[in-house]
């Protein structure tokens, strides 16, 4: 059984005066996401397209030691391109959650030495852990100003919308790779999933976008495969006319 936070913590955190971030970021409708490998995007039109693109990997261990791995893979921009570090939050099964601030520190770190427009937050948090994942989200926003983004399992925009009144700029519903019971044919009922949603070049997109999206909501586009200028010019052209 999973280690949650205490009560007490719990407590104190629902008892916090929590003012969201600011609810834009200056970045451009489209990103792509850079997993870890080389890639070389600098055929981007920094106008059209930003990077969201994995800086670190942070394994919490089970006896709560954070391990983060950094990214060891090439990344190559043009000038002016937008760019989003990316932390993927991993755990076990059963761990000790480690203190708050301490993760806190450490995202902090990676998106300074970045120089980031923005942070985004991969961690695909069990029930259990939504305390532990909100603490995160309040203190990131105690220490700095720069927009947080998450990745959302497509439940948390439709059925469960723990994230309605986290201190984020947006949640992107993650439309491939869904589990049991998901659907990409689903209404977003929670109001930071309705600013952008996530898409895959290697899976069938929704035939029509989902219900509650909104009309300028930025499109974070993975590929399983390295970038390449042909890959994305046709993505794009698909990007503009899905409706």
């Amino acid at each position: 059984m999973r280690l949650r936070l205490t009560f007490l913590a719990l407590t104190t955190l629902l008892l916090c005066s929590v003012q969201p971030h600011r609810t834009h970021m200056p970045l451009p409708r489209y990103v792509l996401w850079a997993w870890e490998r080389p890639e070389d995007l600098r055929f981007l039109d920094p106008k059209i397209a930003g990077v969201a693109y994995l800086a670190a990997t942070l394994d919490i261990q089970p006896d709560g030691t954070l391990h983060p791995h950094y990214r060891q893979q090439p990344l190559r921009l043009g000038e002016g391109t937008a760019k989003i570090p990316v932390v993927r939050i991993e755990t076990r099964n059963s761990y000790l959650v480690p203190p708050v601030n301490s993760v806190v520190e450490i995202l902090l770190a990676i998106a300074r030495s970045n120089h980031a427009q923005a942070l985004q937050i991969d961690y695909d948090a069990r029930a259990s852990e939504h305390g532990f994942y909100s603490a995160i989200l309040r203190g990131l926003q105690t220490d700095t100003d720069i927009p947080v983004s998450v990745t959302a399992l497509a439940s948390w925009c439709e059925q469960d919308t723990w994230l309605t009144h986290e201190p984020i700029v947006e949640a992107t519903p993650m439309l491939f790779r869904m589990g049991p019971g998901e659907t990409k044919n689903m209404t977003l009922r929670t109001g930071p999933c309705m600013s952008s949603v996530g898409l895959s070049t290697d899976e069938d997109w929704p035939e029509h976008r989902p219900r509650g999206l909104r009309e300028d909501a930025r499109m974070y586009i993975f590929n399983p495969d390295p970038w390449t200028a042909e890959d994305w010019n046709e993505i794009l052209q698909e990007a503009k006319e899905w409706r």
